[in-house]
């Protein structure tokens, strides 16, 4: 349980009423984040924010009371400028929830919500806008891939083509154009 207090940020975890749920919605949810825990591939933020967002949503169905949307946004902007200035390194839930000022669980849906995505995955966006400006630049693939905190080449290439459209090595030849007509998206 000393896990689920920190992911929630309270003094004391309190057990929810219901011992057991026929909820499909729940159930599919819960499977969700099972394969995201035990993923080998998938990186710590990525997990965190399953865990996150699977007992936010478990709150939120148990009516939980939380601070409205309107006024997190000024923590959910720091929690985005936070990811966007260090993008290329692998950042914790918990690091962004407390420059953020809110808890994780509540982080992950806000953020959502303002930003139609999960922390993670606005990580991933910054690393491709990031890595679109380094293949301007004329840096090779590989150096870029790394240097915008991928593990290896080919998974820079799957999310950049992803994102883009086109593989790396398509957006950094000048005459295929893709460069100049495909700007990177905030």
């Amino acid at each position: 349980m000393a896990w689920l207090t920190e992911i929630q940020q309270v003094a004391d975890f309190t057990p929810y009423a219901a011992v057991a749920s026929t909820d499909p919605h729940l159930y599919r949810s819960l499977d969700r984040m099972f394969d995201v825990l035990f993923d080998a591939e998938v990186e710590v933020l990525a997990k965190e924010c399953a865990a996150a967002a699977f007992f936010g949503d478990l709150d939120k169905r148990l009516e939980k009371i939380e601070v409205p949307l309107a006024m997190a946004t000024p923590h959910i902007d720091r929690a985005a400028d936070f990811i966007t200035e260090h993008c290329t390194r692998r950042l914790r839930l918990t690091e962004i929830a407390d420059v953020s000022g809110l808890s994780p669980s509540y982080l992950v849906r806000a953020f959502r919500a303002r930003h139609g995505m999960t922390p993670h995955a606005y990580q991933l966006n910054r690393r491709i806008q990031y890595g679109q400006g380094e293949l301007r630049r004329g840096r090779p693939i590989v150096d870029v891939a790394l240097s915008a905190g991928f593990a290896d080449q080919a998974h820079f290439q799957r999310v950049f083509k992803q994102h883009v459209a086109a593989t790396p090595r398509q957006y950094a030849r000048p005459a295929s154009g893709y460069a100049a007509a495909a700007e990177p998206q905030p």
